[in-house]
């Protein structure tokens, strides 16, 4: 090089440097040009001096320079270690392959600087000033995992790569990186790399463990190590340095903001299970790590939980810890995880059983997302694909073609996702209860509720499976008004109620019997629910049943939850806490008096000294659409005013809208006051007077009214219906007696002044006595005659009190009074004539006329007597006899 050319080159070097310049060697250049510069007569005499000077200083120069070039080597190293600074921004794997050896191959993209710091940086400058370009030839460095401490792990994170484990093996180099030549910055101590290359991997254990850190922690470390060849400028002389860096790259981050974003059921697999689409976004937050994952398996799992065993029965503290459970296998083809963006994974697959031991896990994860609540699965790799008809195979799928490294890489890494719920929660569209039976019979036991319930159900748009409820569970509140904010009364049956399932078509109109495709209806019964009246809403449950006994139209309001079983390809789940709500309309019971009970039959079985004995059918219409039980019944029964009874219901059912036939049984004694209620029981009182004109009216044929009321102090067990039963009040007409006649016909001996009696019982099922007879026979308007006879004073020639025995009875103890009884002749009565009416009857002697009799009679029945109790009746037939 010329020295004038290098003079001017140094000159101009300094001028821009503005004396800033660390070359302060050169220091004594100026005086000399200084010198030349006020001389000019001398510049010829000091030519030969000036090159001389030049000479000896670029020879200087080479001296030092070859004695730096001789020292490099460990001045070189020593730098590198301490002024050698490497940063990546960017380790993305391109693509993973295997070379014709079986070697596995990645390509890497690498971005990143080489920092020179203090000297190194001073040396690096002046040696390309003065020999050229200062570089890196191409080399291969080796790449070991190096192990940062992570102060905050993912909790999302789940490793099943044994960290202790693969630090005990002593991992080596994870592989080897081509490092192609580059020169570095002569501007700045900073230089810039962008390549693609090659890295071959060495171990894949160690490949692994890396890549599970990188996807787990924050930071992860890179140890590069290997010859570095030095080039500078054109020197034929090449210095090899050893780097052996530490380099930190941000990782992963455990993956911790990842969302499955949608998920469907479309249908059933051709392998089993239904088919699972979804779409998962991942975000990478690190800027230096990115990976090309391909076609890509991935397990989807139930995340460990406590499962109830099924003999556990209620007992919190049998709960036990389960393992994971593979619930879907899924495949996201083409899959990218790209630094600093979220990366969208679509995926595709089905649903894999669960075993025993994780149903209530999925039962779990089914009702949140019915619910639109978010779950939590676990992600990672699988080592088989979802249209493998295979499952714990250790084989791989044949149609995947990720590496079999960064497979068992993304099978050792979980990760923790949102499974979100469905956004149409409103499952069960309307419920409709019918053919309702309200059972109060228990007593103060909880009512039970039965009837028919008729759910109309609409699958979320995802989820276009077969579902078949085959049981239900509900927890129904009512209210009383559709504002209410608290219930009156809760409904929930001991025990699931089995139920039906009718699938939707296409032809469906979405009515009762036809649901629209997308929609099923559920049947079932609900069986003896127990119905709770709420604490302190006692009074509002008075009001539903004086709605349901008293009014016309009834309405409540309800809303609930139910558990449901459910059989799918999903497995055979029981999803709960399904809502509802809804309304019941019912028609009421009009205090069942539009018709008002009728007795339908009465007939008296026994005889007490107390009271008499009688079985009754009632006819009782319900015009209501609810079957209702009452239970036992206890009803007063009032005659004129007075107390003469009370008929028991042992069991009073009511079905809906029609004639019920409910037999009684019925006591009558002396009567009461209704004021005398109020010291119950009743005590003995001493006036038959009511009850005998009852029997009289009732013996003789006629109509008679009778009361029957709810207003007996112990009308039924139940607190509950005792206000209501108060209400129920009614007057109906016994039937007029179907058995025989007491009197059947008589014969009047004209000579003897006597009469004959045929007599008959009218109870078909007792016998009774005739004690004393005080009968006046009228014919016409005219009085005949009358007979006192008292049967018990045998000193009047009597025989005793007249008995009449009981008839058979081929219909039980409540006959219908229908059948014959023998007559019983009574020995000559005195009879004791009047003129007027015995003119009358000596016109029929020999043939027969209509008498009336009206009588008083003292009657034993079995055991009760009944005292001059009034028998009147009309066309008694007398046979007319002349004689004695």
């Amino acid at each position: 090089m010329p020295a004038s050319n290098e003079q001017n080159s140094l000159l101009n070097d300094r001028s821009r440097r503005k004396d800033k310049s660390p070359a302060q060697a050169y220091g004594a250049i100026p005086p000399i040009s200084a010198s030349v510069d006020q001389t000019p007569q001398d510049h010829g005499q000091w030519k030969p001096q000036f090159c001389l000077a030049f000479g000896i200083f670029f020879g200087l120069v080479f001296l030092v320079s070859l004695v730096l070039l001789l020292l490099a080597p460990g001045f070189a190293q020593r730098s590198f270690a301490t002024d050698v600074q490497f940063e990546f921004y960017k380790a993305s794997i391109l693509n993973a392959s295997e070379d014709d050896q079986g070697v596995n191959v990645l390509t890497m993209h690498v971005v990143g600087t080489i920092v020179l710091q203090n000297n190194l940086n001073s040396l690096a400058s002046f040696a390309s000033k003065i020999f050229g370009s200062v570089g890196i030839s191409d080399t291969a460095l080796e790449v070991y995992h190096a192990h940062a401490h992570n102060p905050n792990p993912n909790p999302n994170l789940n490793l099943n790569y044994d960290i202790k484990s693969r630090q005990s093996k002593q991992l080596g180099a994870i592989g080897t990186i081509d490092l192609p030549p580059l020169s570095l910055s002569r501007n700045t101590n900073t230089t810039t790399f962008d390549f693609i290359t090659r890295f071959v991997v060495e171990d894949t254990e160690a490949l692994i463990a890396f890549c599970q850190d990188a996807v787990s922690s924050e930071t992860v470390l890179w140890r590069v190590a290997g010859p570095v060849p030095l080039q500078i400028g054109n020197l034929p002389i090449h210095t090899k340095v050893r780097l052996d860096k530490v380099v930190s790259l941000q990782g992963m981050n455990g993956l911790k903001d990842s969302q499955m974003l949608s998920v469907s059921f479309p249908g059933a697999h051709p392998l089993g299970g239904i088919r699972l689409d979804g779409q998962v976004g991942i975000y990478n937050p690190s800027s230096v790590i990115s990976l090309t994952l391909g076609n890509v398996d991935f397990g989807i799992y139930l995340p460990p939980g406590h499962d109830k065993s099924d003999d556990d029965n209620d007992n919190e503290d049998q709960y036990k810890e389960e393992e994971e459970v593979l619930m879907a296998i899924v495949r996201a083809d083409d899959a990218h995880l790209l630094g600093q963006r979220v990366n969208m994974f679509n995926v595709s697959g089905r649903s894999i059983p669960v075993p025993k031991n994780g149903q209530k896990r999925m039962e779990q994860l089914i009702s949140a997302y019915i619910h639109g609540n978010t779950s939590f699965v676990h992600v990672r790799g699988s080592s088989f694909g979802p249209d493998d008809s295979f499952r714990y195979s250790n084989s791989t799928s044949t149609s995947i073609s990720t590496p079999a490294w960064l497979r068992k890489a993304l099978q050792s890494v979980t990760l923790r996702v949102p499974f979100p719920g469905t956004r149409q929660t409103d499952l069960i569209q309307s419920i409709k209860f019918s053919n309702l039976n309200i059972d109060l019979s228990k007593g103060n036991s909880s009512p039970l509720i039965s009837g028919d319930a008729v759910a109309i159900l609409k699958k979320p748009d995802e989820m276009q499976i077969s579902l078949n409820v085959t049981q239900i569970d509900p927890l129904v509140y009512l209210y009383l008004r559709p504002d209410s904010e608290d219930p009156f009364a809760s409904l929930a049956p001991d025990k699931p109620c089995p139920a039906k399932t009718i699938e939707g078509t296409n032809g469906g109109n979405g009515g009762s019997d036809e649901p629209q495709n997308n929609m099923f209806k559920v049947l079932s019964r609900i069986e003896k629910a127990p119905f709770t009246v709420m604490p302190g809403k006692e009074d509002e449950f008075k009001k539903f049943l004086e709605k349901v006994f008293y009014r016309k139209t009834s309405t409540v309001y309800f809303k609930g939850t139910t558990s449901a079983v459910v059989d799918s390809a999903l497995g055979v789940l029981n999803i709960r806490d399904l809502p509802f709500k809804g309304e019941i309309d019912t028609k009421g019971m009009e205090g069942m008096k539009e018709p008002s009970p009728t007795v339908e039959a009465m007939t008296v079985v026994r005889g007490y000294q107390e009271s008499l004995h009688a079985v009754a059918t009632l006819v009782i219409y319900n015009p209501s659409d609810v079957h209702v039980n009452l239970g036992a019944i206890n009803m007063l029964l009032i005659y004129n005013n007075q107390i003469i009874g009370n008929a028991s219901l042992p069991d009073l059912a009511l079905a809906p809208v029609q004639n019920n036939r409910v037999k009684a049984y019925v006591w009558l004694h002396h009567g009461h006051s209704l004021s005398s209620l109020d010291n119950y029981p009743l005590a003995p009182t001493e006036n038959p007077k009511p009850l005998i004109d009852f029997i009289g009216q009732y013996l003789a044929l006629e109509n008679v009214n009778l009361t029957i009321s709810g207003k007996h102090p112990h009308a039924s067990s139940s607190k509950i219906l005792l206000p209501l039963l108060k209400q129920f009040v009614f007057t109906t007409s016994p039937p007029i007696l179907a058995g025989p006649p007491l009197l059947k016909n008589t014969q009047v001996n004209l000579l003897s002044s006597t009469a004959v009696l045929w007599l008959q019982n009218p109870f078909p099922n007792l016998a009774i006595q005739i004690l004393r007879i005080h009968a006046k026979a009228n014919y016409r308007e005219d009085e005949v005659g009358t007979i006192d006879v008292d049967f018990t004073d045998k000193g009047t020639g009597m025989n005793g009190p007249l008995l009449l025995p009981a008839c058979n009875d081929n219909d039980g103890d409540d006959g219908d009074g229908g059948e014959e009884c023998a007559e019983q002749e009574t020995q000559k009565l005195p009879v004791i004539t009047k003129k007027v009416g015995l003119d009358a009857i000596k016109k029929a002697i020999g043939g027969k006329i209509q008498l009336s009799i009206d009588s008083t009679v003292d009657v034993l029945v079995d055991a009760f007597l009944l005292e001059h109790l009034r028998y009147v009746r009309d066309n008694v037939t007398a046979t007319i006899h002349r004689g004695f």
